[in-house]
């Protein structure tokens, strides 16, 4: 048996072995199970102090702390088996073996490292340098920095971006960045190309950055930006040259076109970092529907705009509550009778003064922000219950269709949803058309098979909006819909040769498709008689009728005999 004891390696030599400088060293053998010496380096003394003013004896102090603190008490598996078993296979094939560990002490949390060097024992049994070294500051300041660094970057964060603009003294703007239609590179190169993508276009900003400029990545493709000046000019130069580069970036990498966006809010320590950013982001909403500037600053009316948001955001659930939310119907006629084939329900916000707010003016602030599943919902529950009544007094009803935001789409149980809630009012889906814009079905096949299941489930399709966006024709040879709604923006085009070409040959494919077509957006007679001629099936606008409440549509449905 090899003796271990201080007798043969001073703390210095041991000290040596570790090349570090540690807190506690052991001598220990492995084979013998057992920790036979302890000795001691400068730091123990700064460290464990108080503890041993009551123990004078280092040695049997040190054994008693590490054993009862460390060992006992905290049950570490990696120090229960660093002395033996687990240490000794450790060992077996390498010299040198470090592993960091934490350890719970009186309510703090502390952190240690412990390095084991393998001697060289003459009888074959295992003998070891043990050191232990308290590392908790450094390691609180890695934790620290890791706070501030994104992990989709490698660079700087949000949480780095406050902490940054919030010690600035000089003037600045915050710019608030996104991408245009970001998502597409995540469809169609993967969301592996899209992450190196995201970490290209944060390298790309920081490149025109200055010293005393900084960045911060937010999430998805939102960008934190501050530049420390006050010449406006400084800052248009700034987004036309990043915007010149992301292209070129793009170009390199192979994706679609990387076009940002920017907002932009004038610093002042006077106001919170996140209110600032919420200035940036509101004025960045701005400029996505500018196509002649990819950049806006922020102004009082967007306080206002901001302020009306979060109003209309904050009333939705005591609305829905109070079903201030009214449905509306309007017509869909047969252009040749002039005789109502269906309707299309239409929601209205009546406010307590009497009022009514336009769809536009919420719709797309609850398809923002989420709460429009609620609201299709609601509408959709409404439109049934109508039904029913209507058919309870005896009413003849007709097909009234109900739109389902691109948002809703995302639920899978959605069409189980909507059954259930037709089997509830006993009502056959075939009263009850799902409206989808075409723009939600594009490149999401999840989209598409839920789509699909309501038309299994036995809700007639029908194609809205046709002719407002991506108008794309192989949409209709993936999904079957029954009705193909065409958008104003194409019936406006009567008149003009090539629109009407276009309009003739669009209704001719639907037809070859077995769709019902119906044009919307009709308000004068030239349209209807056009329409008419190419066997239009059914019409909606102005010319046969506006939207109207429930007891004025009434009128319109005929009694059963």
């Amino acid at each position: 048996m090899v003796t271990t004891n201080t007798e043969k390696y001073t703390s210095e030599q041991l000290l040596a072995i570790l090349s570090e400088d540690y807190n506690c060293v052991y001598l220990v053998n492995i084979d013998e199970n057992s920790f036979e010496t302890f000795l001691l380096s400068d730091p123990i003394q700064k460290n464990f102090g108080d503890y041993f003013k009551t123990n004078p004896t280092y040695d049997d102090a040190i054994r008693k702390y590490i054993l009862s603190t460390v060992v006992k008490r905290q049950q570490h598996e990696m120090l229960q088996e660093s002395s033996r078993e687990n240490l000794k296979h450790q060992l077996s094939t390498k010299n040198i073996f470090v592993k960091d560990f934490k350890v719970e002490r009186d309510g703090n949390t502390g952190f240690y490292r412990m390095k084991a060097v393998r001697l060289t024992a003459t009888d074959g049994q295992l003998t070891v340098v043990l050191g232990f070294a308290d590392i908790s500051f450094q390691k609180q300041k890695e934790l620290e920095q890791y706070a501030y660094v994104d992990s989709v970057t490698d660079g700087h964060n949000y949480n780095y971006f406050k902490e940054a603009v919030s010690l600035n003294k000089m003037p600045g703007y915050i710019l608030a960045m996104d991408i245009h239609s970001f998502k597409v590179v995540n469809k169609v190169c993967g969301i592996k190309t899209g992450d190196i993508t995201i970490k290209g276009i944060y390298r790309t900003v920081l490149k025109q950055l200055r010293e005393q400029d900084f960045i911060g990545h937010v999430n998805a493709d939102h960008f934190a930006i501050f530049l420390s000046t006050d010449d406006q000019k400084y800052v248009t130069q700034f987004i036309n040259s990043v915007t010149i580069d992301l292209l070129t970036f793009s170009m390199r990498m192979k994706v679609p076109q990387l076009i940002p966006y920017f907002g932009i809010t004038k610093w002042t320590s006077e106001k919170k970092i996140e209110m600032l950013y919420s200035e940036a982001k509101t004025a960045k909403l701005e400029s996505k529907n500018n196509p002649s500037s990819n950049y806006a600053y922020y102004s009082e009316a967007d306080a206002t705009k901001m302020m009306e948001i979060k109003k209309i955001e904050d009333e939705f659930e005591e609305a829905l509550k109070q079903q201030s939310f009214e449905i509306w119907y309007q017509k869909k006629c047969n252009p040749l009778t002039g005789k109502m084939v269906g309707a299309e329900a239409l929601v209205r916000w009546k406010k307590p003064d009497g009022e009514f707010l336009p769809p536009a003016d919420f719709i797309p602030i609850y398809e923002h922000n989420g709460m429009i599943r609620k609201l299709d919902e609601y509408i959709f529950r409404q439109v049934c219950k109508q039904q029913k009544e209507w058919l309870m007094q005896g009413y003849q009803i007709v097909p009234i269709s109900i739109n389902v935001s691109r948002a809703s789409l995302y639920y899978l149980d959605i069409v189980d949803i909507y059954r259930n809630i037709a089997d509830e009012f006993d009502l056959t889906p075939s009263f009850l058309p799902i409206e989808i814009t075409e723009s939600a079905t594009i490149d999401n096949n999840e989209i598409k098979d839920i789509v699909n299941n309501f038309r299994l489930a036995g809700f007639p399709l029908h194609m809205d909006d046709f002719g407002s966006g991506y108008s794309s024709l192989a949409t209709l040879n993936v999904i079957h819909f029954d009705t193909l709604k065409l958008d104003k923006t194409l019936v406006d085009y009567i008149g003009n040769y090539g629109g009407e070409r276009l309009l003739e040959h669009t209704i001719s494919l639907s037809k070859e498709l077995g769709m019902h077509v119906t044009a919307e957006g009709v308000e004068k007679e030239n349209q209807v008689q056009f329409l008419t001629k190419l066997s239009c099936d059914s019409i909606q606008g102005f010319y046969f009728a506006r939207p109207q409440p429930a007891h004025e549509f009434e009128l319109s449905l005929e009694k059963d005999a």
